[in-house]
C-alpha cells in the first residue's frame, strides 16, 4: 500500500509541477532570453529535488527491502543518514552503501594494491562510476548525452 501511495505521489509531482515547465522549455530556449531560461531552471529545481528524494526512497527503502525480503538477504543497510553528512566525502560513503562497497572492493582496493596513489584511485573510482551512470542513463534515453559524465568530472 505504501509503495502505491509513494508512486502516486511521484506521479503527482511529475505531472503537476515538472511537466508544465518542461513543456514550455523548448520555446523558452528558442527565444534565447537568458533570464527566462534561468527562471525556468529555478522553477524546475525544487520539484526535481523532491522527485529525486522520492525516487531515492522508492528504490533504496521500498524496492531493495522487498528484494531483500524475497531473497532472504540479511543485511538491509542500503543507505545511512546521508542527510546529516558534514562534508561531501562523508556523503558519498553514506548515500548508496551497496555501490560504495562494490567500488571500494572491486576498484579502489585493487588500485591501492597496485601501488596507485590514494587520490588517483579515488579519481579512477569516480570516472568508472561516471561512465556506468552515463551508460545507464543513455540506455534509458536511447542516446548518449555525455552530461552525466561531465557532472561527475566537474
Amino acid at each position: 500500500m505504501q509503495l502505491m501511495l509513494w508512486i502516486a505521489l511521484m506521479s503527482y509531482v511529475g505531472t503537476d509541477y515538472l511537466e508544465p515547465i518542461l513543456q514550455k522549455c523548448p520555446e523558452i530556449v528558442k527565444e534565447g532570453n537568458v533570464m527566462k531560461i534561468i527562471e525556468a531552471y529555478i522553477h524546475l529545481s525544487i520539484p526535481s529535488t523532491i522527485l529525486w528524494i522520492l525516487f531515492f526512497f522508492l528504490v533504496f527503502h521500498f524496492l531493495l527491502n522487498i528484494h531483500g525480503e524475497i531473497t532472504c538477504y540479511g543485511d538491509r543497510e542500503f543507505y545511512k543518514e546521508w542527510w546529516n553528512c558534514r562534508d561531501l566525502n562523508e556523503y558519498w560513503r553514506c548515500w548508496n552503501i551497496p555501490a560504495h562497497y562494490f567500488f571500494t572492493r572491486h576498484i579502489y582496493y585493487p588500485c591501492i594494491r597496485k601501488k596507485i596513489h590514494k587520490n588517483v584511485a579515488v579519481m579512477i573510482v569516480f570516472l568508472v562510476s561516471a561512465l556506468l551512470h552515463e551508460f545507464w542513463i543513455s540506455s534509458a534515453l536511447g542516446f548518449v548525452t555525455g552530461v552525466t559524465t561531465l557532472v561527475f568530472v566537474v
